[in-house]
């Protein structure tokens, strides 16, 4: 996954990935409902204006049962957008199916950390 996301190679995440409509991804606050729609909407357009992209995992757990796998992960996310540096990162899950004898993801949550809050004007007194 990290490897083809900083090479911008969707033809290797459509491996990667169940090609179904049955595939759910939650990122930071929004949804994506299939594989079409989350590779067509929201993925291939930002991987179009990711440049010097690096994406990377740390910290990562999988549990198995049957054909189903959960992992949990940290990731990281630098890249050139337009003008500016993108450098994010944050926590995520991700739920595999074994289709046809290949891992595929079927599921994605991925999250940043929260922004710090506002500092709040002081009370009047």
């Amino acid at each position: 996954e990290a490897a083809a996301v900083e090479k911008g190679d969707l033809a290797a995440l459509d491996k990667i990935w169940a090609n179904s409509e049955d595939v759910t991804v939650f990122e930071s606050g929004h949804a994506n409902y299939g594989w079409s729609d989350y590779r067509n909407s929201h993925l291939a357009p930002e991987l179009k204006e990711f440049k010097n992209t690096k994406y990377a995992f740390s910290d990562l757990k999988v549990k198995t049962s049957g054909n189903l796998a959960l992992a949990t992960f940290k990731y990281t996310l630098s890249a050139d957008l337009g003008t500016r540096r993108v450098d994010t990162g944050g926590l995520g899950t991700a739920v595999l199916e074994k289709r046809d004898g290949r891992w595929q993801i079927i599921h994605w949550h991925s999250s940043a950390p929260r922004r710090a809050p506002s500092p709040q004007p002081s009370p009047k007194k």
